[in-house]
């Protein structure tokens, strides 16, 4: 099998379209296909159901992963507002929630997770913090005002990550010691009244846990391709990586 990683969609299956016939992968169902948060499948009012659909037609496995601009799926779907039959199952040792109209789409557990990918040992840190919170509240667009992890959620991630030889992290956004190598992809200073970087810099700690064994770092968020770190981490965005 292959695992192909890629960045932000927002909901737009043109583009997608467009990004995976330009990639020219071809899948098979041994593939997986991880998105990295920020995939734009439900956010608020919006519920895009052709895209599931789409995703459905792809022979591989979609692991989707939420961003800050999306909603909590496994949240939803226990509570019956998100698809039909939701249905938590297995898949290579790991838990993920599906919709039953959908059986090769897996979601990431909102709180993220160390999962186990053809042998791989990979960290899964979903969400973030939105730059643009006050724009959305005061235009009374889409918020979810659990995008970030919560505090305890950060604890008990980073307790799993230091008992596992994590080979790969996918996160939505990466870790604030990074941030200095996109500074020209960053919002100008002013542009809302606070910043809030406690889930990047909480990353810090994860990159310190797992720099011993870390092979890779693929994320999302800054609507760039950029290679970081001296190219242990990796910025997406319309474009698709195969990590191994």
């Amino acid at each position: 099998m292959s695992l192909y990683v890629t960045g932000d969609v927002h909901g737009d299956l043109d583009e997608f379209d467009w990004r995976l016939a330009r990639s020219g992968i071809d899948f098979v169902e041994d593939d997986v296909l991880l998105l990295l948060g920020d995939v734009g499948l439900k956010y608020g009012d919006y519920l895009h159901y052709y895209f599931p659909s789409y995703l459905a037609e792809l022979p591989c496995t979609v692991l989707v992963m939420r961003g800050n601009h999306d909603v909590r799926y496994w949240r939803d779907m226990v509570r019956g507002d998100y698809g039909e039959c939701p249905e938590a199952v297995e898949w290579q040792g790991n838990v993920f929630m599906r919709e039953a109209a959908y059986p090769n789409v897996l979601y990431v557990a909102d709180e993220g997770d160390v999962l186990t990918i053809d042998g791989h040992t990979c960290l899964a840190v979903p969400g973030a913090w939105s730059i643009d919170h006050e724009i959305r509240r005061e235009r009374h667009l889409p918020f979810e005002p659990e995008e970030k992890l919560t505090e305890d959620e950060r604890d008990v991630l980073l307790r799993k990550a230091a008992h596992e030889d994590v080979e790969y992290v996918f996160s939505h956004t990466c870790p604030a010691f990074w941030m200095s190598e996109l500074s020209d992809l960053l919002l100008p200073p002013g542009f809302v009244s606070e910043v809030d970087n406690s889930m990047e810099e909480w990353l810090d700690d994860v990159l310190d846990v797992v720099s011993p064994t870390l092979r890779g770092w693929y994320f999302g968020h800054f609507h760039g391709i950029r290679d970081v770190a001296r190219g242990t981490g990796h910025l997406l965005y319309r474009n698709f990586v195969r990590v191994f």
